[in-house]
């Protein structure tokens, strides 16, 4: 090492501020909350239920609907009714499909548990960061 890099070494220039090392340690804190909020989500299926039977789907949650014809649609449901299910897609479209057309129909449901693991994960990765900057 040269007389310089001895010296630089050896002073608080090259040295990270402790002020900037808790403000990144809040920025990433705040990210993680922000990600840990938005949650994860699951598809279940749902089994077609028996004639008159209501579909255990409510107005409003995202099913992701997979045709015989191998297509697929993530649409807002609607409603079902005996024959058919109804609801719109991203761009407000209503789209009204046959049962019979129906392969399989999943429901996004929120896991609270997966919510919590990750969140703990990347609590965890944040604070092991911010262990390692303490050391500059």
């Amino acid at each position: 090492m040269s007389k310089l890099g001895e010296f630089l070494h050896g002073t608080s220039i090259l040295r990270r501020p402790s002020w900037l090392a808790s403000r990144s340690l809040i920025v990433n804190f705040c990210c993680v909350t922000l990600l840990a909020a938005s949650g994860c989500t699951t598809m279940h299926t749902v089994e077609r239920p028996a004639s008159g039977t209501p579909l255990p789907v409510e107005a409003g949650e995202t099913v992701e609907v997979s045709l015989r014809d191998g297509s697929r649609l993530e649409l807002s449901f609607v409603e079902w009714t005996a024959d058919r299910l109804a609801g719109t897609d991203s761009q407000g479209i209503l789209h009204r499909i046959a049962a019979e057309d129906i392969a399989k129909l999943e429901v996004k449901r929120h896991s609270l548990l997966g919510s919590i693991g990750v969140g703990v994960v990347i609590v965890a990765v944040v604070l092991a960061a911010a262990g390692d900057s303490s050391d500059y």
